[in-house]
This record gives C-alpha cells, structure tokens and sequence, in this order.
C-alpha cells in the first residue's frame, strides 16, 4: 500500500479528530486558509506548528512527519479531562497535567443540588436540561427525559442527589448547566456517601477544578483588520492636533 504524504495525514488527523479547518486553524492561532494550503500540499506546516498538531490531534509525531506505523498513531484519543488530543505514549496530558493512567482516568463524580436556589424556575430547567444527556441516568431521579414539572418536584425536595458516575468533562457540561439558576450542585467524588446527609459531611470537589483550561487563538482576519482601522483613525486624529 503506498504510504500517505504529509498532507494527507494532516487531513486523516483532523478528520478523525472530528475538527473542521476552521476549528484546527483556531487552536493553533493560524487561519482556515493555511490549513486548507497543508492539506492540499500548497505549503508546509512549521516545526512549531507540526508540534502543537501532534498536541491537538492526538498523533506521535514521527506517525504525522514520517509516516511510521507502530500500532500507536490513532488520532482518536482525547484527554478525559480537557478533551485535547493525546497519544497512547503519554502518561500525562500535555494540555492540563491530567493522568493518563488507568487509575486518574476512573474518578467518578456525584453531583448534589443543595437547595433549590433564589430563582427555582432556573434551577428547574437546569435540571431538565440534564435529564436530556444520556450520561446524566446512572444515580439519578430519571430514567429519560424529564418535563418542567417532574424537574420541579425533584428541585423541591433538594438536597437531592441529581446523578453518579460522571467523568470530569462531564462534570464540567452538568455545572455550565446550572450557569442561570444562582445555585450549582456540589460535587463529590463517587463514594464518598449513598444519601444527601452523607455526602454533605463529606468534602465537596471545588467546582474550579472542572473548568477548562483557557485556549489560545490568534488574531483573526476581521480583527486583525479592524486594529488597522483603529491605528489609522488614532493616528489621524493625532496630527490633526498637532
């Protein structure tokens, strides 16, 4: 079988990635163009940015520069903690510092609605809004979708454990859920209680440790052409003082 070039193992990575030109071209702080010139051969890829591909696409390098094959070059794996991609020789991900180990892979988390919060009809509908993700029924007081009105009655009856066993990417989409009602459940490990009045004696996870790492991206077109315009404009109302 004749082996792929360059180019078209840019392309198999960020396929299998799932990421659009578009969305590779932001991570690595490039435009959808320059990806698009990669992909078809137009131009080559820095060392920098062939380094930082290998980062986001989950690939060994010597699989994206050479081409060798050696059983490790799936472009599918993904942190379970930031979701940046990683390669099955990584311990730690290179992104957030997460384990990689079969043991930081398997904590699992509990999520407890305290109260119902200062504006209920909120927290109602974040609660609703969780029933509908398929991960969110291990533990919980659903078992498929829920309406406004059962998402109330289990709003009323908080402290109420809402669900059990998500992972940490999850524990992040659960949170951002709950953004709008004025109140978040606290989260704990799994374990650490069967009931409400056992997990609050318990110590909660700080909901900190589940917001994702902040993600650099470079200047785009339309920005980069509006700080020309702000630069001309400043520089002549500048002489026009003079």
């Amino acid at each position: 079988m004749e082996q792929m070039e360059l180019k078209d193992r840019i392309a198999q990575a960020r396929k299998a990635a799932g990421l659009s030109q578009e969305q590779l071209g932001e991570k690595l702080g490039v435009s959808r163009q320059a990806i698009s010139k990669w992909e078809s051969g137009a131009a080559n890829p820095d060392v920098a940015y062939l380094a930082a591909m290998c980062r986001e696409l989950g690939v060994p390098s010597d699989w994206l520069l050479l081409g060798e094959e050696d059983g490790e070059a799936s472009p599918s794996r993904r942190c379970p903690r930031c979701g940046a991609g990683v390669t099955q020789r990584d311990s730690y991900c290179p992104n957030c510092g997460a384990s990689l180990t079969e043991g930081g892979r398997s904590d699992r988390y509990t999520l407890l609605l305290p109260v119902p919060g200062e504006r209920p009809y909120f927290t109602r509908d974040a609660v609703s809004n969780l029933s509908w993700r398929e991960w969110a029924r291990q533990g919980a007081p659903w078992t498929e979708p829920i309406g406004s009105g059962e998402a109330a009655d289990i709003v009323d009856r908080a402290p109420v454990i809402l669900c059990r066993g998500l992972d940490w990417a999850q524990v992040g989409q659960a949170l951002e859920l709950f953004k709008d009602a004025g109140v978040y459940p606290d989260v704990y490990r799994d374990g650490d209680g069967d009931t409400p009045e056992e997990l609050r004696r318990a110590r909660p996870v700080p909901r900190e440790q589940f917001q994702p790492p902040e993600e650099k991206s470079g200047m785009t077109f339309g920005k980069t052409v509006l700080a020309v315009v702000v630069g001309i404009i400043a520089a002549v109302l500048i002489l026009a003082f003079l």
